[in-house]
């Protein structure tokens, strides 16, 4: 009966999608001897709803070999699948698509789901010329712009937006405004934040907005107003872990450590527990103003209350002891973090552990790591190992460093800096005038004794 009925099968789909069973909606699909665009649509939605992209993907090629055309929802949920998984290049075809077909005139929403796609992206240039040329848009166009230039940190650009979208009557909601107050501490615009406050205050959009209230209290830490940011927590209405941590946070990156104390006082008062992103955001602040003791006690208060840390804990960690030459309980938590914890090592770990050996001279062990770890291709690490060269003068192996830096990106000034300012440490003037040629030759920078010590 359901297989020939698509009207009920294409509901019982919609049914499975909604309970989270999309292999039994699959399932029923494909037993289908009819099905038609809102069959596949539904399956798509439900595939998009769990960030599964190249399923739903798939389910779209799949629809067109059947000689399906697809709709403006099917669309507009293929766009988000190309943005979930990162091409581009498919979001394009879909995009030529759309405009050969007329289907951006009056639709707002497909509209939006194009600039989204490319946000997602990161091809903000793309989302700008589209949110530009649509002859409809609405304030959910703009807000997406804007969260795309924010989350790449581009503060000015939304800024920019921001104020023509104002320009041309859109009305900002909570969301918007939680994107334009992280630009606000991107470009550390504290009297446009003062002011975007001031205003969210008017419209009343603080009232029960834990995450615009947490976007608020961090724009002010990042400008540096840790007194303005304490006062709008006081003011805010709801304070959970996240606003707590936005505070904290201030306070850790500027080494007020009782402060810090109070608020973890305070917030276990309320009912509130610290998670694992609380304590990576004190020792991430304490590492930042190298106060490495500090780090080291609240992994010893993690352990004593439970929490297990994570990798980005772990890269806290690896950090502070860098700076702090503290080599051997660096070695310890990377040993803890795999062993202990079961953390596989990112990039970012094995660079600080490149850095913790460079800078105790212990240069034989840094590059036994650059050259043994897993991302043996990876920029910064092979900087890192440059940097502290530079600092301690070992022109030698600062040149093997420059090599391998060289060889991986050769467009990039940094490891040119790094080698010239070695060799100038140095009075190694014949090395440093074949620095200099090399970046001039390929067009690095105009000169590069021009710009070391900078």
């Amino acid at each position: 009966m359901i297989k020939n009925d698509v009207v009920l099968a294409n509901a019982i789909i919609d049914m499975y999608v909604k309970c989270d069973l999309l292999t039994i909606a699959h399932e029923v699909l494909d037993a289908l001897l009819v099905r038609n665009v809102v069959s596949w649509t539904a399956l798509i939605t439900g595939y998009v709803q769990h960030e599964k992209g190249v399923e739903a993907l798939a389910c779209y090629d799949q629809m067109q070999r059947e000689g399906i055309s697809p709709n403006a929802v099917t669309y507009a949920c293929i766009l988000k699948a190309c943005g979930i998984t990162q091409d581009p290049e498919r979001g394009k075809q879909i995009h030529n698509k759309l405009v050969s077909e007329g289907m951006l005139k009056n639709d707002v929403i497909l509209g939006n789901s194009l600039i989204d796609m490319y946000v997602k992206c990161s091809l903000l240039a793309l989302a700008q010329e589209v949110l530009d040329k649509l002859p409809a848009r609405d304030v959910i166009s703009w807000s997406t712009l804007i969260s795309g230039y924010t989350e790449n940190a581009q503060g000015q650009e939304a800024l920019q937006c921001f104020w023509n979208m104002q320009r041309e009557g859109f009305i900002p909601n909570a969301v918007t405004y939680t994107s334009i107050l992280k630009a606000c501490g991107i470009t550390l615009e504290v009297d446009i934040g003062r002011q975007i406050h001031e205003e969210i205050l008017r419209q009343g959009l603080l009232d029960d907005n834990v995450m615009l209230g947490t976007s608020l209290v961090g724009m002010y830490v990042k400008c540096g107003a840790i007194g303005r940011a304490q006062k709008a927590f006081d003011e805010l209405s709801i304070q959970d872990v996240m606003t707590w941590n936005a505070l904290i946070k201030g306070y850790a990156q500027y080494g007020q450590r009782d402060q810090v104390l109070k608020c973890l006082k305070q917030m276990r008062s309320q009912g509130l527990s610290p998670n694992v992103v609380c304590w990576n955001t004190l020792t991430g602040g304490y590492a930042q103003q190298g106060l490495a003791e500090e780090v080291l006690d609240c992994f010893y208060c993690m352990e004593m209350e439970g929490i297990s840390p994570d990798a980005i804990t772990f890269l806290n960690m690896l950090y502070a002891c860098s700076h702090a030459g503290l080599v051997d309980e660096g070695l310890i938590y990377f040993a803890s973090m795999v062993e202990n914890y079961v953390i596989t090592p990112e990039k970012e770990h094995h660079v600080c552990m490149v850095d913790l050996f460079a800078r105790a001279r212990n240069f034989e062990m840094a590059m036994r790591i650059a050259e043994k770890m897993p991302f043996p291709d990876y920029l910064p690490a092979w900087s890192a190992l440059l940097g502290a060269c530079q600092n301690w003068g070992n022109v030698k192996l600062g040149r093997l460093a420059f090599e391998h830096a060289a060889q991986l990106n050769g467009c990039a000034s940094g490891p040119y800096v790094l080698m010239a300012n070695t060799c100038a440490t140095l009075n190694m003037e014949e090395n440093l005038q074949i620095v200099d040629c090399l970046s001039v030759s390929i067009g690095v920078v105009e000169g590069i004794s021009n710009t070391r010590f900078m």
